[in-house]
């Protein structure tokens, strides 16, 4: 688990009074870059464990140096951000894709080299100054070599697996059984996706957390209110007779569930695929159509007030 630079708490006794810009600074810097990381794993297809594990590297080296930067105790960031967060993505990328290795015109061939390859072509300066300066090399040995992460959503995949199925899923509906998971694990997975691309959460809680918080809602999605309880209830027991310390109705469960319910439920929640700043159907809010009806609206109200005006006036 990552520890937690992001507590303000830490830094009250500092004698510094700017402490509180250079932490949003950094928390800003942070949201930037995890943003800009996901939209490059969606454009090269990269899978989304190895972007859970980029952020969780990102973060951790974060919190080696974040704190005493905070505090002044350190006066300069000797990385820039994005730097670090482009070796931590090849840094996961290597670490987790390097089995992947297939034949290309009978040759041995693996996808870590295209990756990287697609940086050097749309970032040549930062890919650069990554090996120049051999940040990843400074990451690893901050980390002590260990970047060994389990993304929450493996955690889902290996729970769905175990739990049984609700009762209306029994042996003569394998098929419908079949879609109920790929729905619970589509739904559970856009969850932790999104508590890892907008943060907080990945510091604040353990992936395990993360992944039943997660679940428990995808579960309740498609169960509902009334079979979610007695369900949740069934796979306590199911866990515990496994042997699997883990429980729905933990405390730090119901937490982050709450805070999932909270964030997450004010907009829609990204899709990977999604390579744009938006989708073709939506329209920014300063593209021409929009500027344009604003305009016309304001001229009809303009309008009507001077008809309304000249009324009383009559």
């Amino acid at each position: 688990m990552c520890p937690d630079y992001t507590n303000p708490l830490q830094y009250i006794s500092s004698t510094d009074g700017d402490w509180q810009e250079r932490l949003q600074g950094i928390l800003n810097e942070r949201k930037y870059n995890v943003t800009w990381l996901h939209k490059c794993a969606g454009v090269l297809d990269i899978d989304s464990t190895v972007f859970s594990t980029a952020v969780n590297i990102f973060d951790r080296y974060l919190s080696t140096f974040v704190p005493a930067y905070v505090k002044r105790e350190l006066a300069f960031l000797e990385y820039d951000l994005q730097a670090i967060a482009l070796a931590s993505l090849f840094l996961a990328v290597k670490s987790m894709m390097a089995v992947n290795v297939i034949e290309v015109n009978e040759m041995p061939h693996s996808p870590i080299g295209d990756i990287i390859r697609q940086f050097r072509k749309y970032y040549g300066s930062l890919t650069r100054q990554v090996f120049k300066d051999k940040v990843e090399t400074a990451i690893l040995m901050a980390l002590d070599w260990n970047i060994v992460h389990t993304p929450p959503s493996s955690i889902v995949y290996d729970l769905l697996c175990i739990l049984p199925p609700p009762c209306e899923y029994d042996e003569g509906h394998q098929e419908a059984f079949v879609r109920y998971q790929n729905s619970v694990m589509h739904n559970a997975d856009k969850l932790t996706r999104r508590s890892e691309w907008r943060g907080g959460f990945i510091i604040k809680y353990p992936p395990s957390t993360i992944a039943l918080a997660s679940l428990s809602i995808a579960l309740q999605n498609q169960l509902g209110i009334e079979g979610i309880s007695i369900y949740l209830a069934c796979s306590d027991i199911e866990l515990m007779k496994r042997g699997i310390d883990f429980s729905f109705h933990d405390e730090d469960v119901l937490r982050c569930r709450n805070d999932m319910m909270h964030h997450f439920f004010q907009q829609e929640i990204p899709d990977k695929t999604s390579n744009k700043e938006a989708s073709p159907e939506r329209v920014c809010n300063d593209s021409p159509n929009t500027v344009v009806a604003a305009e016309v609206h304001k001229r009809r109200r303009t309008t009507k007030k001077r008809n309304s005006f000249a009324a009383k006036s009559a």
